[in-house]
């Protein structure tokens, strides 16, 4: 027990020290404070930034999955209203002139609070850049909501020993940058502070017009992987030719998000199954027609186990929805009319953001006639699902592959 609080600590500090260390507006303000300031208004701005990013790192732990839809739905407004802010705050230090300031300090009526509130404020706007930010290192060192976030009482206080360790970790990164500049704060004059005020403010001001244009243009050159833009394939085909094997070693393959629409119709009976729409292996169609307005669900890829997980309201329900309770019952519930039209718009909706791989009847015909790349699958008669006998020759099985890529799947070239 004790090793494993001390695993989730390190691990914690480990995230916040790599998601702090960034040549941001935040770095740039809280570096200008130290020289223009002192040591303790650069270190109160740090520990104002360490603050912020925690807050954010719980809602990536804990409530990703469930803002994961209004934040990409927002994206662009938040990050062009994020970039404006911190052009403001660019022009506000460019402006500055040190001298008052200095004054300020040296009579003591300098407003640590201020310093602290301020640069909060900064790094909560530009939240929609941070979030996945802090994602991705939370993958790096193999956390996750559903491993520390997802198991009851002792998963939550794993989650706890987490995010303290992430702000030791900030709050000493930001801590040791002020004190190290801070070491060359006496070598600077008045007119050198003036000219760090304008460097900083420029640098500030040029890294939110960045955030704006890069919102709706490619600044910088990218490799060829990265010029493609992302498609979606749709895998249909025969039952048990192996569509959702084919789909998910496409989808890890290429980095894209494998959505299980089996899955989803699973997530479904669950959720009336928890609610009790279904009683005794008896489905209320009624009451699970009226549950669907209450259901949100998403996908989020896993790197631990190289495929998606599903969520349902945030909750992850990939272990339970594979219950001999909830297979009783799914045939039943995918049969309802509204049950199916309320998730092939959920998989329409999916597919807008592209980099989807889905499986299932009727995907490139229903759910995605206009995908840019269709595959149907089909399988010898001779192979069984064991696929383990002598029956099915090797030679056969590939000169029947080919025939049916050739007759029985269709592309198109992403547009």
């Amino acid at each position: 027990m004790t090793l494993g609080i001390l695993n989730d600590l390190i691990r914690g500090f480990c995230v916040g020290v790599a998601a702090s260390i960034t040549v941001g507006p935040v770095a740039v303000l809280c570096i200008q404070r130290t020289l223009s300031k002192s040591r303790r208004s650069g270190i109160v701005s740090g520990i104002g930034v360490a603050c912020a990013d925690t807050f954010m790192a719980m809602a990536a732990l804990f409530f990703y999955s469930m803002l994961q839809t209004q934040i990409e739905q927002y994206n662009t407004l938040l990050r062009v209203i994020g970039g404006i802010f911190v052009v403001i705050v660019g022009v506000f230090i460019f402006a500055q002139n040190p001298v008052p300031q200095i004054r300020r300090n040296r009579a003591g009526k300098t407003s640590l609070w201020q310093d602290f509130a301020s640069i909060f404020g900064l790094t909560i706007a530009n939240f929609i850049m941070v979030i996945p930010y802090i994602l991705a290192f939370f993958a790096v060192f193999k956390i996750s909501s559903g491993e520390v976030a997802g198991t009851g009482i002792g998963g939550f206080v794993r989650a706890v020993f987490v995010i303290a360790g992430f702000f030791a970790g900030a709050s000493a990164w930001w801590t040791l940058l002020a004190s190290v500049i801070s070491l060359f704060r006496r070598r600077f004059r008045p007119r050198h502070m003036l000219t760090i005020n304008h460097v900083a403010g420029l640098l500030i001001g040029l890294l939110g017009i960045y955030t704006i244009l890069s919102t709706f243009f490619s600044i910088f050159p990218m490799s060829d992987t990265k010029k493609s833009p992302k498609i979606i394939i749709a895998v249909d085909g025969f039952s048990s030719c192996g569509k959702s094997t084919f789909a998910k070693a496409i989808a890890a393959r290429l980095g894209y998000i494998f959505i299980d629409t089996g899955a989803m119709y699973r997530a479904v009976t669950l959720y009336a199954l928890e609610h009790g729409a279904i009683r005794s292996g008896i489905v209320d169609e009624e009451a699970v027609v009226k549950l669907l307005d209450r259901i949100s669900i998403t996908f989020r890829f896993n790197p631990q186990r190289g495929a998606s997980d599903i969520y349902v309201n945030g909750d992850l329900v990939e272990g339970r929805i594979r219950t001999i309770e909830v297979s009783n019952c799914v045939s039943r519930v995918s049969a309802i009319p509204e049950v199916r039209r309320k998730l092939v718009a959920m998989q329409q909706e999916m597919g807008r953001r592209r980099g989807v791989v889905m499986d299932g009847r009727d995907i490139g015909t229903v759910v995605f006639p206009d995908a840019e790349l269709k595959l149907f699958m089909t399988a010898d008669p001779r192979c069984g699902r064991a696929a383990a006998t002598t029956s099915c020759a090797p030679g056969a099985t590939r000169s029947r592959s080919r025939r049916s890529n050739a007759t029985s799947a269709s592309a198109t070239r992403p547009t």
